[in-house]
């Protein structure tokens, strides 16, 4: 596996979706100390409060290229607070489109390492704009979003809290002589 981000440095992430549009909503993107993993000192942390207002979803967003010609699969560790929140994750494809997956649901506290295939796209969604034709995922890929979303079925607000740390691909072999 190659490690792609450390994910203990919030300058390379920004939050993303319509609870971020005001500080005063609750939702906070930190370098935090208070959840490091075991071996680190940091990690990412992301927390929101889903207030029935019509948000869907706060997302970590970036541009995070994985080298080499294949990624097999995508792995980060992620803290949760047992709130129940589903995760997904976006990348973007070679040829420019966005797919979506489901991570899991925040169901545990503590810290889990989260693996998820990529491989040919088998389970992923594409993102499709108004008129476009889904294609097959076409290699490189970059992570765009890991996404938090409001769960459905719980009484509001759902406060919400997760850290992520490792961000790390495992990859062919092929291509990988420029990044070594």
């Amino acid at each position: 596996e190659v490690l792609l981000d450390a994910m203990s440095d919030v300058a390379k992430w920004h939050l993303t979706g319509a609870t971020t549009t005001s500080p005063a909503r609750g939702t906070v993107l930190s370098t935090s100390r208070s959840h490091p993993r075991e071996g680190s000192d940091a990690c990412l942390q992301m927390r929101t409060s889903f207030r029935g207002d019509g948000t869907d979803y706060v997302a970590v967003s970036g541009s995070v290229r994985v080298p080499g010609q294949v990624c097999r699969a995508l792995s980060l560790w992620i803290w949760s607070d047992h709130s129940g929140c589903p995760l997904d994750v976006v990348i973007e494809d070679a040829g420019g489109r966005w797919y979506e997956r489901r991570l899991g649901i925040l169901d545990w506290d503590g810290w889990r390492r989260v693996v998820v295939d990529v491989g040919e796209g088998s389970g992923w969604t594409p993102l499709l704009r108004d008129g476009e034709i889904a294609e097959p995922l076409t290699h490189p890929i970059a992570l765009r979003q890991i996404r938090m979303l409001r769960p459905s079925g719980s009484a509001l607000p759902v406060v919400a809290t997760a850290c992520f740390s490792d961000l790390q691909a495992a990859v062919d072999a092929s291509g990988l002589g420029a990044f070594t």
